[in-house]
């Protein structure tokens, strides 16, 4: 039997759906990409100057500076606190550092120049910097663009944290875009006293992005369109070979209605189609077979759909009920026990101190820095941080039930041998913990940090599980508190 054209190929509308579909994904990955990589990018320049900035901060000594203007000599401190500014300037490849005091008299602003990094190497003659050699209280305010002074010294009266933005530079050698931060120094009494300003070359970041968009949308076009020949392929494999097919043995088969009286020979299959390709043919022929079976086999039919229909809804339902039954009290990304779970176990310990069953206790246990991994690394490996710490709880509270009761929060219910040895698994968990933050062959987000804290029951003082709950939570809390202080 001889193939028909159709006037709307469904080959033809896969092929133009994959190549539209190309290009999107393309493009998609290519903008989340390049936004994802560029706040990034920004981030890591963001703390690098911020540390820079309370580097330097850390070595101001305000009354020794304040000395040093009103007698307009460098003390041997100060010129101690030069030569380390000079240093920052050149360790951490800054195209500027500036200490500097703005002020306004008499309605007029200004800037009083204290140091920067370049104040040796210009001692020495060399032209690195837009502004001349200047030294210990001079004024320069005069080689800024008018306004900039009073926008300067209003930032620096508020200071409220430090501010980033993007300025030009210009040095003796070289002009660009820098990505700055100011901050202000306070005094003892609150008052603004010096201004930290401190720059780094953005230039390598607009170069790098441009690369990164570049190699990103090669990348997500050659692999899109190797995945989508893929599965043109296996839809002309699957699909569209199979469905010609059955056209073929569909017209066979109504030619065979006309003189076969044995139903259960036929199968029949009749749909509404309108879309001009293989599913329109087939509608049509199996249309006309309709007509000639149908007074045959419409009564075994229903019957038949009928019992299927139910066996099959019956089977999907308890499928469901089952699946469900386990989504319920199962964490989607642990894989342990959720806040469900929890709720019930709960209500099981209640009823057993009502009993004078008061053998357990809790332990609480938080993951630290997940919101800085997810800012910095993005929530895929924030998930990632999580489980690790899952993995370690569970690995060592073996004989208790663990759950998941919040983002970054767990919660052990100590049992058997974990409830009579807690104190040595608190110092084991702490103890691999501490083995974890020093290993370097792991990555950022797999070196966890966490803080636990435990609290058993005692009838002498807990009237119910939830005092016990809230001592376990205290606890916790102190240790994230003592952790932060060693940091510190």
């Amino acid at each position: 039997m001889s193939m028909r054209k159709y006037k709307n190929p469904l080959s033809r509308n896969l092929f133009i759906g994959c190549i539209a579909l190309v290009f999107l994904l393309s493009t998609v990955i290519s903008l989340i990409g390049f936004y994802i990589f560029r706040k990034g990018m920004y981030v890591q320049y963001e703390s690098h100057l911020g540390d820079v900035v309370k580097l330097v901060e850390s070595y101001v000594d305000l009354e020794d500076i304040d000395a040093c203007l009103e007698t307009d000599t460098e003390s041997e401190k100060f010129s101690s606190f030069v030569h380390f500014v000079d240093r920052i300037q050149a360790s951490y490849s800054l195209d500027s550092i500036i200490l500097s005091r703005p002020f306004i008299k008499d309605g007029k602003y200004d800037i009083v120049f204290i140091t920067s990094g370049y104040v040796e190497r210009q001692r020495r003659g060399e032209q690195i910097s837009v502004f001349p050699p200047l030294n210990l209280g001079d004024m320069m305010g005069k080689y800024f663009p008018p306004g900039v002074v009073e926008r300067i010294y209003k930032d620096f009266e508020v200071g409220h944290g430090m501010k980033f933005n993007e300025t030009p530079y210009s040095t003796g050698k070289e002009k660009g875009v820098s990505y700055s931060v100011a901050h202000t120094v306070f005094d003892s009494h609150g008052n603004p006293s010096v201004l930290i300003s401190a720059g780094m070359p953005i230039n390598f970041i607009h170069v790098v992005m441009r690369q990164y968009l570049l190699g990103i949308t090669i990348t997500a076009i050659i692999v899109c369109a190797i995945v989508l020949s893929f599965i043109i392929r296996w839809l002309k494999s699957r699909i569209l070979r199979p469905l010609n097919s059955i056209e073929v043995a569909a017209r066979a088969l109504e030619e065979k209605c006309r003189t076969e009286k044995d139903p259960e020979k036929i199968i029949l299959s009749i749909s509404k189609i309108e879309s001009g390709d293989e599913f329109e043919s087939m509608a049509e022929t199996l249309t006309s077979m309709s007509e000639i079976v149908r007074n045959f086999i419409r009564d075994a039919i229903k019957s038949a759909v009928k019992v299927d229909s139910l066996e099959r809804n019956l089977d999907e339902t308890q499928h469901k009920a089952e699946q469900l039954e386990q989504l319920a009290i199962k964490d989607s990304l642990t894989g342990i026990r959720n806040k469900t779970a929890y709720d019930e176990e709960v209500k099981k310990i209640i009823s057993e101190i009502e009993n004078g069953n008061t053998e357990f206790g809790i332990a609480m246990i938080d993951l630290n820095f997940l919101k800085r991994i997810n800012d910095t690394f993005g929530h895929e490996k924030g998930n990632i941080s999580i489980i690790k710490l899952c993995q370690l709880v569970c690995a060592i509270f073996s004989h208790s039930p663990v759950f998941r009761i919040g983002g970054d929060e767990f919660v052990v219910i100590l049992r058997n041998r974990d409830y009579k040895n807690v104190d040595s698994l608190v110092r084991q968990f702490n103890f691999e913990l501490e083995e974890i933050s020093v290993n370097e062959e792991l990555e950022p987000w797999e070196k966890i940090s966490g803080a636990i804290g435990y609290a058993k029951f005692d009838k002498e003082s807990d009237s119910s599980y939830d005092s016990v709950f809230r001592r376990a939570d205290e606890a916790m809390y102190e240790r994230k508190k003592q952790m932060k202080a060693m940091r510190e």
